[in-house]
Parts: structure tokens; sequence; C-alpha cells
């Protein structure tokens, strides 16, 4: 046992009668990686627990989810000896990661899982079909699950999916209502996953009213409308600089942000890079297969090395994981896309910037460093990993003093 060292705790846990568990459970929490006072405090938990279900006459065997859930509902009254532990966020969690161990360990059944709806199977099959057929990456697969469930939920309820009662007015009611709360840009995005869907009920010859096709509005997106926002010097200076890397969490952020403003990487590429991307003696990086499905090698900038191995060196825990950014909290394993996401936008926050207009700003930054330094548009594509050098064309609209250049002089006027 791990966490426990006094002879009197574990004499007083040998007696539990979850003693055995209780011993095991302690190893489970140290390999997740919480800290030593957490696997205390869950610990004391699960004797409490253990206790509880002695004086209840529960062998140890009978312990389910519903014995949790009884054994939680006697707090508010509970009477257990000390160090009966007490509080209620504390053993719900030490009971939920219990279970989930002895799940593990095969000591008790798996949980059943709750019975689909017809909608959520219908959204599955939906998502098998955007992976399979159409090979989308998971984030756009993402979104046309979310909005075609939002749809088949406000179309049918909790009843089940019956394609030939849909009619034009709930597509142009849902999008007209979801379209109200949102930007341009992500009504685009509800009307694509509608029309995905109405295509694959098409080709799976459930949709006799082909017509509903044409019931979705076009919403205006003109690619070259806008120019993409980019952080100024001064406030990618002040962002860089809010990063505490004294800190071992601080190191792997600072380290994470420089993928992103340095070498123009997506947010949803930064949690699979491994530590056998990164080619330190050709000071360079392999970016795996993303959005695009190909992968891509960039250089190793200079300050980004530096940031790299002070973290891998002093910051990375300790794990058999294999990705480059890891958690620092329980349960240890690689970041996801929330945790860079979240980072990059509180970082920015507190440094007192321009309103944050989102993590791909800071590719934009990247974007627009290139154009302005004279780097071809064809490079910049392939740095951004681009599949159609023509995503890269609204890059050139940042780089004023080349188009200065370029621009005819207007009629009866010198060019500055």
């Amino acid at each position: 046992m791990i966490a426990v060292h006094s002879t009197r705790a574990l004499d007083r846990i040998r007696a539990n009668q979850l003693g055995k568990e209780i011993s095991d459970f302690s190893d489970f929490l140290m390999r997740r990686g919480h800290s030593r006072n957490v696997a205390l405090a869950y610990m004391r938990a699960t004797e409490h627990l253990g206790h509880w279900m002695c004086l209840n006459r529960i062998p140890a065997q009978e312990l389910t989810e519903s014995v949790a859930k009884r054994f939680l509902g006697h707090l508010p009254k509970c009477t257990c000896v000390p160090p009966a532990s007490r509080d209620i966020n504390t053993l719900r969690a030490a009971v939920r990661q219990f279970l989930r161990h002895l799940r593990q360990q095969g000591r008790i059944p798996v949980a059943a899982l709750p019975r689909l709806t017809a909608i959520e199977l219908e959204v599955l099959r939906f998502d098998r079909h955007l992976l399979e057929t159409c090979g989308l990456a998971p984030n756009t697969r993402l979104y046309r699950r979310r909005y075609v469930r939002q749809f088949l939920k406000s179309t049918f309820g909790r009843g089940d999916v019956a394609p030939d009662e849909i009619r034009p007015q709930d597509i142009m009611a849902f999008i007209a209502k979801k379209s109200a709360a949102f930007t341009r840009g992500t009504a685009k995005v509800i009307s694509t996953a509608l029309q995905s869907y109405l295509r694959y009920l098409q080709l799976e010859g459930r949709l006799s009213d082909v017509r509903l096709l044409s019931a979705i509005p076009s919403i205006p997106l003109w690619r070259l409308a806008n120019i993409p926002k980019a952080l100024g010097a001064d406030d990618l200076r002040l962002f860089l600089k809010s990063f505490d890397q004294t800190t071992t969490t601080g190191r792997r952020d600072y380290a994470m942000a420089l993928f992103l403003t340095e070498c123009g990487l997506r947010v949803s590429e930064i949690p699979d890079l491994k530590l056998t991307d990164v080619n330190w003696r050709e000071l360079c990086f392999q970016v795996p297969k993303s959005k695009t499905h190909r992968a891509r090698l960039l250089p190793l900038t200079p300050r980004l090395g530096r940031a790299l191995a002070a973290y891998l060196r002093d910051g990375r825990p300790k794990s058999t994981v294999r990705t480059l950014f890891l958690r620092h909290r329980a349960p240890c394993g690689q970041v996801t896309v929330n945790i860079v996401r979240g980072v990059m936008r509180r970082t920015y926050e507190k440094s007192g910037g321009a309103p944050w207009s989102g993590p791909h700003a800071l590719r934009h930054t990247v974007a627009a460093r290139l154009m302005t330094g004279g780097t071809r548009i064809k490079d910049v594509a392939d740095i951004l990993g681009h599949s159609s050098i023509d995503t890269t064309t609204i890059y050139t609209k940042v780089d004023l003093p080349t188009l200065r250049n370029v621009s005819m002089p207007w009629p009866g006027r010198t060019r500055p």
C-alpha cells in the first residue's frame, strides 16, 4: 500500500471488510496520478463505506451502484464513528473511483448502459456514415452530430425518427431559430450538417421526398469577405509573457502556445503530438495526420526548442503515455482539445490584450507574419497544412504593403 504509512491506519484498514479492496485502491489512485493527500482522503471515504456496509450487514461481494447510492443517501443522518469522512463531494468522488477500480478488476459487474433512444441510435448510424463513407475529421463529425441531434429532437421529440414525416417548414424553422443566435459562419455549418444528413437518408433509400434538400436555405458566406483576425506584435508579446514558466503546467502551456504562434498548428493537432514526432538531431518535428489526413514536417524553432526541452526536462509528469503534452492533474493522460483551448483563452484574457476572438487567431498570426515577411503563398499553404492553396489566399489580404505595390493606380492619380 503506497498512500498509508501509519501502523494504526493499516491495522484499521485490514480490519475493514473492504480492506483488501481498499489496499489495492490506494495503488490504483497513485498510478492514476492522484496526490498522496487525495489518495488518503479517498481511502478514508472507502473505509467509511466498508464500515457502513458492515453495520447494515451487506457483504463485500454485494457492493453495487445501488448500494453505493444508499450509502451516500445516509450521510445527512450519519452516526458512524470517526474517522468516517462526511464530506459529500469527497465521498461521491471516492465512491465513483472505487467502483471504477473494482470494475476494472472484475470484482463487480459492469454497470448496465442506459438504453439508447431512437434519436441517439439514428445519430450513431449517421456518424458511422460520416466516418466510413465520407472520411470526415473528428471535429467535423462532432458538429454535424450536434446539429442533426438537435434537429431530430426539435422535430420528433422523444418519438421514433420517421424521415418521411420531415417537412420543409421543419427545416426552415430550425435553421432560422438557430441562426438568430449564431454568426453567419455557424449558420452555414448548421445548414451543411442538415444537408449532409438528408443526403445520407437519400443514399440509404429512406428519403422519398428528395425536394427536401432544396428546402435548406443557402447561407451566403464568401470565402474572402473578411480579413482574418490576427494578433499584433504587442498583443502577442504580452500573451506569451503571461505564461508562468516557474510552474510545471506553465512550462507545458508555454510550449503548447509556441507550437500555435510560431508553427501555426491547429488546436486540434496539439493533443496528438508524440514524443517520437520530435527529431532533436534534425531540429524538426512531424505533425500527425489531422484535418487534411496528411502529415507534415516543420522546423523546430530555437525558442520552441528551448521551451520544449525545459518542459520535458522539468515539467512533464512521469508516464507511460507517449503523447508529448500530458494532463498534470489526475487522471494523468494526454491533454484534450478543450484543455488546450481553455489554457489559451484564459492566458490571453489575463494578458489584457484586445478581445479574444478564439485560438484560430494564433494561427492567423503565423500566416500574417509569413505573408508580410515575403514567404511564397505555396510555402505558407504547406506550413499551415492546407489541402488547397485557395484556402491560403485569404491571408494575402493582410499583406497590405505588397498589395500596394502590385495595385493599379487610380486614374488621374500618381502612385504614392
